[in-house]
């Protein structure tokens, strides 16, 4: 990488931009010019019982931190991250960790907050045990934030120490998004070296953005502003995106029963609903909106200059104004974007705009309690006031109606797969299938499919589907194949193989393995191929990701490599040592084999980190049960029910126990 440094001499006005944007201010060590959180006058913040002080030494930042359990540690501030919306402190740790540290500076209310703190947050602060308590692998910036905040990063973990030792530039630099410039740069420096007057024709390995398709310039910023899953590390701008990402769609994301995002979901699966995207003459990827380079916001703007990207395309929306919004001219009832892009509060209290451009829909509020545009300024009105004047305004125009049932259509079907309800399968068909509908919608069908596949007419579309053009279709689609656990689904599986895409692949040979236990045994060329794909994904890509570790185990456990999941299992303890999820899924494993000593050994494990959490004791009525202790069992169990800890699992397990107890009668 030849850093931003590089780019000055050439682009010194794009350079001078960057440096003020968020993206250049992504990240950086921790100084009086870079913390912008109170830490001068010594203020203490409260939540739930933990107790954060903030002080500042002779340039140095810290952070007592007073834990649930009571315990305090004088913690110091290393990194910061963020300078928009809010700033949260990074600590360095053993093992060359860097954490997330709990309490963080919220920019917009000024005001300290706790990370689980906000509208989706929780009312109290987290267990030491839980993943994401700031101390656990779950807020380890360098395996769960540095794909996106930093710039050519190189995590170096040692699985065998769990140690890292990882190399990055903090900031988002120019490379992040034109890719290398090494090349590039070389050419330019050599043209002018030798004529100072000689104008260079194509100069290094960096292709224009104004080249790109609006798909391809999204997908530009898709690398950080999406949820998604990662598959292989190293990703360049000028590489396939689908080769190492996977954008989250509705199967797996947070998100409201009519499609928006209820979560940090990073804007880009809403936006690529938007009709705006996939229906505009105009090249709208994210760049339209947002000048790359500063970033500038448009908030705060008067109505008419707010309005005017909007009304570039929508020009009877700018002559007729208040006819369309009735409201006043001026007010801000009359912005396009508080009707169309409202504002929406998610994590950490941060309240981002919904980028799916759509309108509201009151009568949505009324049946699922999903926001909509107008309760933002009329919450005291109520959403069935807000829905009689959307349908008065509204109500007789063909297009508004035509929206308003589709999306209360696909709400319906959304809503009884998050219910797990029964799923209609012609719903999902006709989503995957009807014409019109978003990228975004025929994925996500695709990837419900396997819950109806044994309707002829949804297996045939999920057949077809896998064949689709778009690669997040056929993503899914093959997911979804793989679920089914239905032998048909193998030949297309097989076939997946092949897929031009390296994410496809590694999906396909994930299914297979699940269908096809002794696919490790086949030597094709095109299986062996996957299987080292596969094997990359996980033992390098993900190796730091203890949940892959487990996924990875109970799969060759099935297949009947126990050695090799007792192996993968221990190295997920290893990760995880102060959380219960590592001792767990050994116990379930000894469960498995029958070995109850080492049954046991987990068990007391998971009661001296957490004895009264679910995980602790359910793992305690299971082995009390399988030793024949059926009545203690049962009262375990009635007990975790009567205190709030009940699930399907421990309804099904109480049903075995009280099946055990009638078999044998009481345990002397």
């Amino acid at each position: 990488m030849a850093g931003s440094e590089s780019c000055r001499t050439c682009h010194p006005r794009v350079y001078a931009a960057w440096t003020t944007s968020v993206h250049a201010k992504n990240m950086a060590p921790a100084t009086a010019e870079t913390v912008v959180g109170d830490f001068e006058s010594n203020p203490v913040y409260r939540f739930g019982g933990t107790v954060s002080t903030m002080s500042a030494e002779g340039g140095r930042f810290f952070m007592e931190y007073r834990a649930p359990t009571g315990r305090t540690e004088k913690i110091e501030i290393a990194y910061v991250v963020g300078i928009k919306r809010h700033q949260v402190y990074l600590a360095r740790r053993e093992a060359g960790r860097l954490q997330v540290l709990p309490t963080y500076w919220n920019i917009e209310e000024q005001s300290w907050r706790d990370s689980v703190e906000g509208p989706l947050g929780g009312d109290g602060p987290l267990p030491t045990t839980a993943a994401v308590y700031w101390d656990n692998w779950g807020r380890t910036w360098n395996r769960a934030c540095a794909e996106c905040h930093a710039s050519d990063m190189k995590r170096n973990f040692d699985p065998k120490t769990a140690a890292y030792s990882s190399q990055y530039d903090p900031q988002i630099n120019c490379e992040s998004c034109h890719g290398p410039a090494g090349q590039h740069d070389r050419h330019w420096r050599t043209l002018r070296r030798a004529s100072r007057g000689e104008k260079p024709g194509e100069g290094g390995d960096m292709v224009p953005f104004a080249d790109l398709s609006a798909q391809d310039g999204v997908l530009v910023c898709a690398r950080c502003h999406a949820g998604k899953k990662v598959f292989w590390e190293g990703y360049e701008y000028g590489r396939n995106f689908y080769d190492y990402f996977m954008p989250d769609v509705w199967t797996t994301g947070a998100f409201f029963v009519d499609g928006r995002s209820s979560g940090l979901n990073y804007r880009f699966v809403d936006y690529m609903q938007s009709r705006c995207f996939q229906e505009s003459g105009e090249k709208m990827d994210c760049g339209y909106c947002h000048p790359p380079h500063d970033l500038a916001s448009h908030a705060n703007q008067g109505v008419a200059e707010s309005n005017t990207l909007c009304a570039q395309c929508h020009l009877s929306q700018k002559t007729r104004l208040a006819e369309h919004t009735h409201h006043g001219p001026q007010s801000d009832g009359s912005r396009c974007v508080e009707c169309h892009m409202p504002e929406m509060a998610l994590d950490l209290r941060m309240v981002v705009r919904d980028h799916t451009i759509s309108s509201p829909l009151p009568s949505l509020t009324l049946a699922y309690g999903v926001p909509n545009a107008c309760g933002n300024c009329h919450a005291e009105e109520g959403p069935a006031w807000a829905e009689g004047h959307v349908e008065r305004w509204y109500g007789e125009t063909p297009t508004y109606g035509r929206y308003k049932a589709r999306v209360t259509e696909r709400a319906q079907l959304i809503g009884a797969i998050k219910a797990r309800r029964s799923v209609n399968a012609k719903g999902l068909v006709d989503m995957l299938e009807g014409p019109a509908r978003s990228l975004i919608e025929r994925a996500s069908a695709a990837g419900w499919l396997h819950r109806v596949a044994d309707d002829p007419a949804a297996f045939e579309s999920l057949l077809s589907a896998a064949q689709h053009v778009h690669p997040m279709v056929r993503y899914f689609a093959v997911e979804s194949l793989g679920k089914t656990k239905d032998g048909r689904a193998i030949e297309p599986l097989r076939r997946a193989l092949e897929d031009p895409r390296r994410t496809i692949r590694i999906r396909a040979y994930d299914g297979l393995l699940e269908l096809v236990p002794g696919i490790r045994r086949e030597t094709g060329a095109a299986v062996r191929r996957v299987a080292e794909e596969h094997r990359h994904c996980y033992d390098v890509a993900r190796v730091d990701d203890p949940r892959a570790r487990s996924k990875m185990a109970f799969t060759a456990m099935r297949a009947g490599h126990r050695d090799e999941a007792e192996r993968l299992l221990e190295a997920r303890a290893s990760l995880t040592p102060h959380t219960l999820e590592g001792y767990s899924d050994l116990f379930h494993f000894y469960l498995i084999e029958e070995d109850l000593k080492r049954c046991g050994e987990m068990v007391r494990a998971m009661n001296q980190l957490a004895p009264r959490s679910r995980t602790a004791r359910f793992a305690a009525a299971l082995y009390t049960m399988v030793q024949g202790g059926y009545a203690e069992a049962i009262s375990m169990l009635e007990t975790m029910i009567a205190a709030g800890q009940d699930s399907r699992l421990v309804q099904s397990a109480l049903e075995k126990a009280r099946a055990g107890l009638l078999r044998r009668g009481p345990t002397p």
